[in-house]
């Protein structure tokens, strides 16, 4: 098949299955179409919404680390001690 053709394909798969994915089998599908035919990654555009949406995950993930978390949790109460 055709580069053009499978380009084609992917774009709906795109558009009409990969919404409904869980990321894992995204990401599945992306490895697959890296691993056979990585010139066609770009035809599937929400690999890079899914890439952006990892960064945002990336920095939240620093601010909800427990550790950021307890010393958020310890200023709150070291400032609610002294209004008091």
């Amino acid at each position: 098949m055709s580069d053009v053709r499978v380009a084609a394909y992917l774009k709906k798969v795109d558009s009409r299955l990969l919404p409904k994915l869980s990321g894992r089998a995204i990401l599945q599908i992306l490895q697959a179409v890296e691993h056979r035919r990585p010139r066609l990654l770009p035809a599937l555009a929400l690999s890079g919404a899914w890439q952006q949406l990892l960064a945002q995950a990336r920095v939240y993930s620093d601010l909800l680390k427990p550790s950021t978390l307890a010393r958020l949790a310890t200023a709150l109460e070291t400032e609610r001690y002294d209004d008091q």
